[in-house]
């Protein structure tokens, strides 16, 4: 039986995939689809599920991800937003988190759902989200959790980047 791989646009969610065999298609979370599929695809489904660079904002496919971009990196300045898609501040929170740091291209945003990574969340004994911590060579230097007014958040963001240089 043949099954065409495709990127759903429109409505549907990014992070989602159709699997289509004749007339029925079936919605999977990318990160359900993943094992399914042979090593090979891996690399195709990140680009098509996001997990892709966009500057300096960057979403977080597991811990062999998360220590490459950001414990490892060296002098790596990090915001790290830990979030849920099933978390309505964390839906508000991240497009200001966003809007904050595109004025600071060296800092980077690094985005971790903690349903896809859940033993980075442990590591980091995330309770709840969101929460954003602020990161210098794999450290935790700063953090909050909870939704920040927009000038509070700046404010923060501001704040560790100066404290860093940048």
């Amino acid at each position: 039986k043949n099954v065409r791989i495709s990127a759903t646009i429109g409505e549907a969610p990014r992070s989602a995939l159709s699997l289509q065999s004749h007339s029925s298609v079936t919605m999977l979370p990318a990160r359900q689809l993943q094992p399914l599929l042979p090593a090979t695809f891996t690399n195709q489904i990140r680009c098509l599920t996001g997990g892709s660079d966009s500057g300096n904002i960057v979403a977080i496919q597991d811990l062999e991800d998360f220590d490459k971009r950001v414990r490892n990196a060296a002098d790596s300045v990090a915001l790290v937003q830990f979030h849920a898609t099933w978390c309505a501040p964390c839906k508000l929170l991240k497009p200001r988190l966003e809007k904050a740091v595109r004025s600071r291209p060296k800092l980077l945003l690094a985005t971790v759902d903690v349903d896809d990574v859940p033993d980075l969340a442990e590591e980091f004994r995330v309770a709840s989200v969101p929460m954003v911590l602020a990161m210098r060579s794999g450290r935790v230097v700063d953090s909050f959790v909870g939704l920040k007014e927009p000038e509070a958040l700046q404010d923060f963001v501001d704040g560790f980047a100066e404290k860093q240089g940048l």
